[in-house]
């Protein structure tokens, strides 16, 4: 009888369940394991929304250069960028065809809001247009203004040797021939620590493209980079607003 009752009471032991403490035990071990995977979870995908905001910025920013460059490959005359109200801007022309007439290109670099817009009017009316965007997610950094080395625009005048011009040798050694555009679009960075930031953050895109059909003689080829063309083209003291 007595090895009876030991037999039951030994086996109500084993039928008593777990502790409280065992139970906050296990909760504390689940848990910790559901947050180290969390926050593995949570950098995977952070990763992930990263690189698709690289590509995504990536891509419309080849989709922009490959617009201005249709623009600057066949312009006929090209402005000196300039800076009005914290926004860059440049003109350029392009010459008329059979079915169209010649036409105003201007390019918006938007400081403040880290991004490119471009707008076209009838070289011969009035400025003007609906503002096309182009690239977002840019830096927006105040540099940009005064920076000589990170201008979003420059433009390279055409310029000539009057003695070897004259001799008619057209290879011009002295000289360029041809106005030239250069472009510079880089990344967001963080004005606290110029730290990159955002999706753009790696993205640099640099380019630079002849306008074929400009010389030395074209509008918009005179003056400075520092004071601008003596004589623009597409009446840049009205269209940059």
């Amino acid at each position: 009888m007595r090895r009876f009752l030991r037999q039951r009471r030994d086996a109500g032991d084993r039928d008593a369940g777990f502790s409280l403490i065992e139970l906050i035990v296990a909760m504390g071990i689940l848990a910790t394991c559901f947050a180290i995977v969390g926050s593995g979870l949570m950098l995977m995908f952070r990763s992930a929304n990263r690189a698709q905001a690289v590509a995504d910025a990536s891509d419309e920013s080849r989709r922009a250069a490959s617009q201005l460059e249709l623009q600057a490959t066949y312009a006929d005359a090209v402005n000196f960028p300039g800076v009005v109200n914290r926004d860059w801007f440049i003109e350029l022309r392009t010459p008329g065809t059979e079915d169209q007439p010649p036409m105003c290109h201007q390019w918006r670099y938007d400081v403040d809001g880290g991004r490119v817009d471009v707008r076209e009017w009838i070289a011969t009316g009035a400025p003007g247009g609906t503002w096309q965007r182009l690239a977002t997610d840019l830096s927006s950094d105040a540099a940009l203004l005064t920076d000589a080395t990170r201008r979003p625009f420059s433009m390279s005048p055409a310029t000539y040797d009057a003695t070897v011009l004259a001799n008619g040798n057209l290879a011009n050694p002295n000289g360029t021939q041809r106005q030239a555009i250069s472009v510079l679009l880089q990344g967001a960075t963080s004005a606290a620590t110029g730290a990159a930031d955002g999706g753009a953050s790696n993205l640099q895109l640099s380019a630079r493209w002849t306008a074929m059909n400009s010389g030395p003689t074209s509008y918009g080829n005179r003056g400075s980079q520092a004071a601008g063309s003596s004589s623009p083209v597409c009446s840049p003291a009205q269209s940059r607003n």
